[in-house]
């Protein structure tokens, strides 16, 4: 049954380091929305334990990078391979990939938060935490529009609580390959790169520039396309290495993979160990990236130790399932907190968090792999089918 093997299945053209950042990556999403809500319950926690869990919200981080990396990469070889890129191919790939389970979702939260305000105004006297409920959720579907069209992360308010970072990477998706046929793809190697770099500075600068004259609060710059963009530059420029011929020299010398490995644990940690304010977000994100760009890149070399851990087989389902489980964790997330934790928490213990974390995991996976066959899979179908007969055609087409 190869329609349901899709998820544990190895395949020849994946770099199987990466399934294991992916599920990593989801995994730090989730522990994060467990560790918000556990925080409170847990008495005397050492600063920077709290920080650092806050901070996993880098997994987002680790995505961008993953973007990067992949979407620039897979252009930049169809580049080399075919002397252009296929702008059609590329964006009825990206389309059946991520519209339909991102438009589902949305319409379970339109009607969901429809259904939640109807109650809510046939209700009489509110008390202010349902009275704010409602006003919560009044702004919430009037700012529909934007997770509709991916600008979520310019409004207010949003349908789709966490979307500002899928409207990020949209945009990205969006621009990047006119960019590539129109500029990357027809000026040298060594310029692209040298571009890219300082492209890669763009949102430190407006970060600082933001944040030093009161420009945009703390929580704002952390949304926005262009304070944000330079993980995705990061995922770039690793691609540029890692497709390049030094990148075989750097990954046979071991010593220099150790400090490149040392150096990028050091600046991850700082990242997740650096409370973000209106300084030190400036630089924060900037560690993170570029440390989690050299895990990246020394993961991928076929003799690092990090490399063969990240290619756990384990790591695959989850990997493949990660775009449902980022839609969906907070549902079965809740159900984890309340089956581990009850309905009414007094306190909480490190351990009881642990299982909750452990149980939202493995509730999230179970409930996601589900819809992934249910709403995903079916136009994953139907993208490889129509992505053949186009290049059959193109390739029966005379010059």
């Amino acid at each position: 049954m190869k329609f349901f093997s899709y998820i544990t299945e190895k395949r020849d053209e994946e770099y199987p380091a990466l399934n294991g950042v992916r599920a990593i990556s989801i995994m730090m999403i989730i522990g994060l929305h467990i560790w918000i809500g556990a925080n409170h319950f847990i008495p005397n926690i050492p600063y920077l334990l709290d920080t650092a869990l806050k901070n996993l919200t880098a997994g987002i981080d680790l995505f961008f990078i993953l973007s990067g990396f992949l979407i620039y990469g897979n252009l930049l070889k169809e580049k080399v391979k075919y002397g252009n890129i296929k702008l059609s191919f590329f964006y009825i790939k990206r389309s059946l990939r991520i519209f339909p389970a991102y438009y589902f979702l949305l319409l379970v939260q339109y009607l969901s938060m429809r259904g939640m305000l109807k109650s809510l105004n046939a209700a009489e006297n509110l008390d202010a935490s349902k009275t704010l409920l409602k006003q919560s959720l009044t702004e919430s579907i009037s700012y529909a529009w934007a997770d509709l069209f991916y600008i979520s992360n310019y409004t207010k308010g949003r349908l789709f609580d966490y979307g500002w970072s899928l409207s990020i990477e949209e945009q990205f998706y969006l621009i990047l390959p006119p960019l590539c046929a129109l500029l990357f793809f027809k000026i040298s190697d060594s310029t692209r790169r040298i571009l890219l770099i300082g492209l890669y500075f763009i949102p430190v600068i407006l970060r600082a520039i933001y944040s030093q004259f009161d420009i945009l609060p703390t929580h704002i710059i952390y949304t926005h396309s262009e304070t944000r963009f330079d993980s995705l530059i990061a995922g770039m420029l690793c691609s540029e290495f890692f497709l390049s011929s030094h990148y075989s020299n750097f990954s046979q010398k071991k010593p220099i993979r150790y400090a490149v490995l040392s150096v990028s644990i050091i600046l991850a940690a700082i990242g997740f160990l650096t409370e973000k304010t209106a300084i030190t977000q400036i630089y924060a994100y900037n560690c993170l990236n570029i440390g989690f760009a050299g895990i990246v890149l020394v993961s991928l070399s076929e003799n690092s130790y990090i490399g063969k851990f990240l290619s756990f087989s384990a790591f695959r389902p989850i990997a493949r399932v990660s775009y449902t489980m980022y839609l969906w964790h907070l549902y079965p997330t809740s159900a984890a907190i309340s089956i581990v934790c009850g309905t009414v928490i007094q306190s909480l213990s490190y351990s009881r968090t642990f299982a909750t974390f452990i149980v939202a995991v493995l509730f999230t996976f179970l409930f996601c792999t589900i819809l992934f066959y249910l709403i995903e899979r079916p136009f994953l179908n139907l993208k490889d089918k129509w992505i053949a007969r186009l290049k059959a055609r193109s390739a029966s087409t005379p010059n």
